[in-house]
């Protein structure tokens, strides 16, 4: 069996010989690297990445397979729930947020053969693969790399839209600038990198040493700037505004935009930061046998699909939780929610009730002047008619009150009765 460690054609018992013959301190670099390599001439040692047993061996190889899977959900559903309808379309958030699942999910894919790719000669668990089959899953992980920067995209979007005010229709003449960025930053990149895709024990990638990383990196420092930014503005706002009852609530609503992206770029920093740690350190030549963090590292790279699924939702879910608490507290306080739709009801009544005194009591000027024209003759004639000049007259007067305001003389005096008695009854009782 090939080492490739130490170059081609370098067979297992050539390593076991030059070992054999130089003296090599076991603390040394390079004595923890030809262990690591045990596993390819069937010795005994720390195994590769720390997997020194079968079944470390399967949990490597499955653990990040079945994250890359959650993630690919979790992308999807963002996909189609941005898409969806055409009011969605239009907004340039939800665009961002379609093209960042679209890619994550085409790495996710790439990240969930695992070692299934890695060339058979390897004797990796589960490697089936060849060259070709290596370079095509490290192209298209790299290519999974541009979800990655459209985090930059959309801390952009955020910054613009707090801090500025920009509206959507303002950002959509903007579009090209915050999509094709990225996409094209992740194409040069994964070109760039075909000479170096190689095996790297969870999966093909690029294999050259510090700087892969590089425009991952840059990446992270930009969104973080981006959002200390906002954060400061936020702030300093809240202050200036507190005073004011309308700012507050703009302000409010500030916050609660800056929260979400916050929540967008803590999953950013959840699914990358372990993963660069851990190409660091073996670039440096570090951590090839802690089993632990290698473990955790390879799971929680493929894992940002699922992670921005759950930022996407959290809205969803917080209006959710409000609305069956608001339900569950008028649920668990009957006698107070009766009480107060009781009070609502008898303000509602006395508006009605002095609503109709008004109109029982006040005509309109127009009214009330034809009545008081009315009066007028009827006094001067009272005189030369004698009684029944006066049935008369009062006849001719209600005749000329409109019907609706008849109707409320009637209807007022039976809720006056009835409000009466319910007073009495009200006072009996107490």
């Amino acid at each position: 069996r090939i080492v490739p460690l130490f170059g081609d054609n370098i067979q297992c018992w050539q390593m076991q010989a030059f070992y054999e013959y130089v003296d090599v301190s076991k603390n040394s670099q390079n004595c923890q690297l030809a262990q690591s390599m045990n596993y390819i001439c069937g010795c005994g040692g720390v195994g590769y990445a720390g997997a020194n047993t079968d079944a470390k061996k399967e949990v490597l190889v499955w653990m990040p397979r079945a994250m890359a899977m959650l993630s690919i959900f979790g992308s999807f559903f963002i996909l189609y729930d941005t898409i969806r309808t055409p009011l969605k379309q239009k907004k340039l958030l939800n665009q961002m947020l379609a093209t960042l699942s679209f890619f994550d999910i085409v790495g996710s894919i790439a990240y969930a053969f695992t070692t299934l790719p890695i060339p058979e000669e390897n004797y990796l668990y589960g490697s089936k693969g060849n060259d070709k089959t290596c370079m095509a899953q490290g192209f298209f992980i790299q290519i999974g790399t541009i979800a990655c920067f459209m985090n930059v995209s959309i801390s952009v979007y955020y910054l613009l839209t707090i801090d500025y005010g920009w509206k959507n229709e303002r950002l959509m003449s903007k579009r090209p600038w915050f999509v094709m960025p990225p996409i094209l930053v992740g194409l040069v990149f994964a070109c760039v990198s075909i000479p170096f895709y190689d095996n790297l024990y969870l999966w093909c990638n690029n294999a050259a040493r510090y700087w892969p990383e590089i425009p991952v990196i840059l990446a992270i420092l930009a969104a973080t700037t981006i959002m200390i930014n906002i954060c400061l503005n936020v702030r300093k706002t809240t202050q200036a505004s507190a005073q004011y009852t309308h700012s507050r609530n703009s302000v409010q609503i500030s916050k609660m935009v800056f929260e979400q992206a916050c929540w967008f770029t803590g999953a950013f920093y959840v699914t990358w930061v372990p993963y660069l740690a851990m190409q660091y350190m073996w670039s440096s030549g570090k951590a090839f046998t802690n089993y632990g963090f290698i473990l955790y590292a390879a799971s929680s790279v493929p894992l940002q699909g699922f992670w921005n699924f759950v930022v996407y939702a959290r809205p969803r879910y917080l209006n959710q939780i409000h609305r069956s608490s608001r339900i569950l507290s008028r649920a668990a306080n009957p006698i107070s929610s009766l009480r107060n739709s009781m009070r609502r009801l008898s303000i509602g009544s006395q508006g009605t009730i002095e609503e109709i005194a008004r109109r029982a009591s006040w005509l309109p000027r127009k009214e009330t002047a034809g009545r008081d024209n009315i009066n007028g003759n009827q006094e001067a004639n009272q005189s030369q008619e004698g009684p029944d000049a006066v049935v008369r007259g009062s006849a001719d007067a209600d005749a000329s009150i409109p019907p609706s305001h008849k109707v409320t003389f009637s209807h007022f005096s039976s809720l006056s009765h009835r409000d009466q008695s319910k007073h009495e009854t009200n006072d009996s009782r107490e």
